[in-house]
């Protein structure tokens, strides 16, 4: 597939195949589960890394004082280059920014840092954990979800969802989805626990915590920055 291709996949297809029924409930709970970890004041400064359409935000409103949505694809929301400025702002701000470079924002600036499905589409998703480590505050939340790929569960459950709805929509799934996931479960874990050494780190598996990656959907990385 070309970029242009994936491009139109992700302007013209990916709400309708995510977002929408079995799918789009499954996604509203993980982004539920990822809410449950997450402990937000109304002062706090939060910032969400490629936050898509917002679909996050959008279902848990999570409210606080400052919320900062980024994403790299450019679109009539992310139409403003990512602004150091925003710290004197309120409210929800869309900016356009890549994961592996936040060096807008100094050190020790946000009070929690998150993101849904971001690392597996990485170049160099090391890059981006020690970006969203030193962003984050000493005693702040940072919070990520990493599918369990290419785990048997998940291609799985795969098969008979997504799959289906690419089908329809004239898309070869596994053309999109592997150029775009390349990085996988075994790889990101440990590059979480290196970058995330000397913090308190909490790895919870779904839908059964403690059950080998192969037989999970996803992880939930929690960590608390000391």
């Amino acid at each position: 597939m070309s970029h242009h291709e994936i491009d139109n996949y992700y302007a013209n297809f990916h709400h309708q195949i995510y977002g929408t029924g079995i799918v789009g409930w499954y996604w509203h709970r993980i982004y539920s589960h990822m809410s449950s970890r997450l402990k937000i004041d109304k002062a706090y400064k939060v910032l969400e890394v490629g936050a898509g359409s917002g679909q996050f935000y959008n279902n848990l409103n999570p409210g606080s004082t400052l919320y900062i949505e980024t994403e790299l694809r450019e679109s009539d929301e992310y139409e403003i280059a990512i602004n150091s400025g925003d710290l004197e702002l309120e409210g929800r701000i869309k900016r356009i920014a890549n994961a592996e470079d936040l060096s807008v924002y100094n050190d020790n600036t946000f009070d929690v840092v998150l993101a849904t499905c971001v690392l597996a589409h990485l170049t160099n998703p090391e890059i981006a954990l020690k970006e969203f480590r030193r962003v984050a505050r000493t005693g702040g939340q940072i919070i990520f979800y990493i599918p369990c790929e290419p785990g048997f569960f998940l291609r799985l459950l795969r098969y008979f969802t997504t799959r289906l709805k690419f089908r329809k929509h004239g898309i070869r799934q596994s053309d999109l989805h592997w150029l775009e996931h390349r990085n996988h479960y075994l790889f990101l874990e440990f590059l979480a626990k290196r970058t995330f050494l000397n913090d308190f780190v909490k790895i919870q598996k779904f839908p059964i915590p403690g059950m080998s990656w192969n037989f999970s959907l996803y992880s939930l990385i929690s960590i608390k920055k000391l």
